[in-house]
């Protein structure tokens, strides 16, 4: 693929995405958006070195974890708001992260934040 090897946003937020085939061809990228689509996970992230936002809100997630969103080394703001989360797991290994949301999803012990303390 030759077209848009610099391109640095790109926001598909109301489709019916269902999976990210292709977007790995999209090195360059720091802001993907992809609210309101049809993702119940989110995969082919590998190799986004340069994503440093992401934001997948209104989708229909369970589970969200370092395995289905890879390394993401530059990740700093990550939403993840109106989706199905039950816990939030993984992100430990996210040094970079300065910002998570998980507004309206169905977490109910508070507990779960304490995952979370491990980030610097």
């Amino acid at each position: 693929m030759n077209g848009l090897p610099n391109l640095e946003y790109l926001e598909m937020s109301n489709n019916q995405l269902v999976n990210l085939n292709g977007l790995q061809f999209f090195k360059k990228l720091k802001t993907l958006i992809l609210k309101e689509n049809n993702f119940t996970k989110i995969e082919s992230l590998n190799n986004m070195d340069n994503l440093t936002y992401l934001d997948v809100s209104s989708n229909k997630m369970r589970n969200v974890d370092r395995t289905s969103l890879g390394d993401l080394p530059s990740l700093q703001i990550f939403i993840c708001d109106n989706n199905l989360m039950k816990n939030i797991n993984g992100f430990s290994k996210y040094e970079s992260i300065k910002s998570i949301s998980f507004q309206n999803n169905k977490i109910q012990d508070l507990n779960c934040l304490e995952r979370l303390s491990e980030l610097n």
